[in-house]
């Protein structure tokens, strides 16, 4: 894969909201589309969410807990 500039969340222990870490996620695809510019199309798209969670449905996963020294509050417990 092509990757010119691989982005990371500082997470640092640092307890942040879980609308601002998802919006965080969506920006930063956002601006990667936008450098390629690609936004218009219609492309598939798969994110990876590596932690652990429940799945009972196919397009439904409850976060069990944070790790990775992550911990977005409102999250745990929630379909992500």
């Amino acid at each position: 894969m092509d990757c010119e500039q691989c982005m990371g969340v500082t997470c640092g222990g640092a307890e942040s909201q879980e609308v601002a870490l998802f919006d965080h996620v969506a920006e930063c695809l956002g601006d990667f589309m936008d450098k390629r510019e690609i936004k218009d199309k219609n492309l598939p798209v798969g994110i990876t969410f590596s932690f652990p969670c429940r799945q009972s449905k196919i397009d439904e996963a409850i976060l069990i807990t944070w790790t990775k020294r992550f911990k977005a509050s409102g999250v745990e417990g929630s379909d992500v």
